[in-house]
């Protein structure tokens, strides 16, 4: 629970759990909620320091970079926010103003001047992964868009014009375009998601397994 997304993850699920008719751990819940805002500053979810080799990495289940303590990957805030809003339904004591700040906070780490989510608060000058996954579970579960769609746009532009710090000389170019090919799967998923079961334009159905 204290790793990464976990606890967020945690709360998403058991509200899905809930609206299936399964039956959720209240203890659990309340933990996990209780850990996210115990780390949480200003609406942004601060992560733990880990006791792992390097007392600035290991946040993350990517960390290529290296984190400060007090600093906010950008990939998990999306997924906080979910997890208010999924505390709420729980029938938590989390507040409209609660989930409008970490919305807030999530939306004020977009770097405007360059036009693209960075990889958190502090690192503002490289194009951060993953960091619309939450926003998109969120929006799927909840309805909800944290995220502007002038922000979600302009991320995915700048991602497709080959701006992100994978793509640079040093990394295979397999590995730029399985970025881009992520980031604007993910951004389309956000503005134009499709129905459960529904299957996007122009892809067959996968024959049944005998």
């Amino acid at each position: 629970m204290d790793y990464e997304d976990n606890a967020q993850y945690y709360l998403i699920w058991a509200v899905l759990m809930k609206r299936a008719g399964g039956t959720v751990n209240e203890g659990l819940v309340r933990q996990a909620y209780q850990f996210i805002r115990q780390h949480e500053q200003d609406g942004l979810y601060i992560h733990r320091r880990c006791p792992l080799p390097n007392p600035r990495g290991w946040k993350t289940y990517h960390d290529v970079l290296l984190y400060d303590d007090d600093d906010a990957p950008a990939s998990n805030q999306g997924f906080h926010c979910g997890a208010l809003l999924a505390a709420k339904e729980l029938g938590l004591e989390v507040t409209d103003q609660d989930i409008a700040r970490a919305r807030a906070a999530y939306r004020s780490l977009f770097n405007t001047e360059r036009g693209f989510m960075p990889t958190s608060r502090k690192q503002r000058d490289t194009l951060g992964q993953d960091t619309l996954y939450g926003a998109t579970l969120t929006y799927a579960v909840f309805g909800t868009k944290l995220l502007t769609d002038e922000q979600v746009l302009r991320h995915h532009r700048t991602s497709e014009k080959s701006r992100h710090p994978m793509a640079c000389a040093s990394f295979p170019r397999r590995t730029a375009r399985s970025c881009r090919a992520t980031a604007a799967c993910t951004a389309m998923r956000l503005l134009v998601p499709q129905r459960c079961g529904e299957l996007p334009p122009r892809r067959r159905a996968r024959p049944a397994r005998e």
